[in-house]
């Protein structure tokens, strides 16, 4: 418990630099990890370490892909700072005006009823 707390004073206090946001996410899968054996020993019951074993893969394929983005972001942008991630917004053909500009004709033919 107070591990999570801990992870989630982290994330609220840093948001000044990504990588460091992410540590207390990984402080809170570690929370979580060891809430699945403590339970797991004490209902006798193997299911939590067996869980317990599959997340650090998830966190190693988080870390990968926070890392892959880390660098994108710094090739492209220059700096990782938290101030200029609204700048990651495009115009695109998957930006959030494209996405309704899509998706309004097709749900017109639909009658929703509430």
């Amino acid at each position: 418990m107070i591990i999570s707390i801990s992870g989630i004073r982290g994330i609220l206090l840093n948001r000044r630099n990504i990588p460091i946001m992410s540590m207390p996410i990984e402080s809170m899968l570690l929370a979580v990890n060891s809430n699945f054996l403590v339970f797991s020993v004490s209902s006798d019951d193997m299911m939590g370490q067996s869980f317990a074993s599959l997340v650090p893969t998830v966190a190693a394929a988080e870390s990968a892909i926070g890392l892959a983005i880390f660098v994108i972001t710094f090739r492209v942008r220059g700096t990782i700072a938290v101030e200029f991630i609204n700048s990651i917004q495009g115009s695109g053909p998957f930006s959030l005006g494209e996405r309704i500009r899509f998706v309004s004709p097709i749900l017109n033919h639909f009658p929703f009823s509430c």
